[in-house]
């Protein structure tokens, strides 16, 4: 029986070229626009999703008053996170890294100078954040000044091997850094692309991640999912008070956000600091239009496809009248029809 509908299809297809080809090309541009739009909504929507319990994951803000009312910054001390970690409950762990990412210089083979982009992470990144090591271990990668992370791309770009480990890499001014791991890949929708990193302790000395008045890194923190967040923004803002000093440039008030919520905010968060090659993903609601825009493409193919198929209506009312003489059932005229339209609908795809 359907082996029957399907020849039919086919059939009609080669007897009816031209409205064949019509809705077949209108039924395929508005496919390949709704799923490119799909994919790449998808694709914005997803980012940092791959990190475990990143729902868990704050980013911890303190707010700056002035005489237009101030603003919640993200630029806090190092030695917040190393406090929070220490002094409030229901806090699995906490980093502090430095602001965002930058750009350093690598001397290849050749001696040539090549600009890469690079972050500086305390040592427990890693513990928030999920990033796995193909080569090494993560969790003592940046115990040591003089250690560096590295991707499977910058291992292979100046190695020409993965395990890089071991090997020694020429950031000129900043000196030579030895391998201590290679990270696994990571996907490209994530916030944080560290195919350099640094511990935070090569540029800072220890003085300066233990100062409460040095304003210059981000604190994130992951919660064990039960503190609500009314909470501990409250113990928040009593560790700060306590411990900041006289004229510290942030008042009482704290403030979080979801890390997988901080890609959204463009300018008020480390988002785009951490990320700097964001496109239209930079605004949610640029997302929700196209979404709809895709919506609305289909639809209209859907319409179209609608209105050529009654337009041929009276055409196939012989053939119909054959069929139903014939004896066919109207079950069975209604699935000769559906099985011409999955036909094209399938040619179209």
């Amino acid at each position: 029986m359907f082996k029957n509908y399907f020849k039919v299809a086919i059939r009609n297809i080669r007897r009816n070229k031209i409205y064949a080809i019509a809705n077949i090309f209108g039924l395929s541009a508005a496919m390949m626009g709704f799923i490119v739009v799909a994919l790449y909504v998808n694709y914005e929507m997803s980012y940092d999703q791959f990190h475990k319990e990143v729902e868990d994951i704050r980013v911890v803000k303190m707010k700056y008053t002035d005489k237009f009312g101030g603003y919640f910054g993200n630029m806090l001390p190092a030695v917040f996170a190393d406090a929070i970690a220490e002094e409030i409950p229901g806090i699995v762990s906490t980093t502090a890294t430095s602001t965002g990412v930058g750009n350093l210089t690598v001397i290849g083979a050749n001696n040539e100078e090549i600009t890469e982009p690079y972050y500086q992470f305390q040592s427990s990144f890693f513990d928030v954040f999920s990033f796995e090591a193909r080569y090494g271990n993560l969790k003592r990668a940046l115990d040591n000044p003089d250690g560096i992370i590295i991707s499977e791309r910058i291992a292979r770009k100046y190695f020409n091997t993965e395990d890089a480990v071991g090997k020694t890499l020429d950031l000129g001014e900043k000196g030579e850094f030895i391998v201590q791991a290679v990270l696994a890949k990571f996907p490209a929708n994530s916030q944080f692309q560290p195919h350099i990193v640094l511990p935070i302790e090569a540029t800072f000395s220890g003085e300066m991640l233990n100062t409460w008045g040095m304003n210059g890194f981000f604190v994130y923190l992951k919660t064990d999912g039960l503190v609500d967040d009314v909470t501990l923004k409250s113990q928040l803002a009593e560790l700060y008070e306590r411990n900041s000093p006289e004229g510290a440039m942030y008042t009482n008030v704290a403030e979080l956000v979801s890390f997988s919520e901080s890609y959204w905010e463009w300018s008020s968060s480390g988002a785009s600091m951490n990320n700097r090659s964001k496109g239209l993903g930079a605004d949610k609601d640029i997302m929700l239009i196209c979404g709809i825009l895709a919506a609305f493409l289909m639809i209209i193919a859907l319409a179209n496809y609608v209105n050529l198929a009654v337009s041929r209506a009276l055409q196939r009312a012989k053939e119909v009248g054959i069929r139903k003489v014939n004896g066919a059932l109207p079950s069975q005229l209604i699935s000769q029809f559906l099985s011409e339209s999955i036909v094209f609908s399938l040619i179209s795809l």
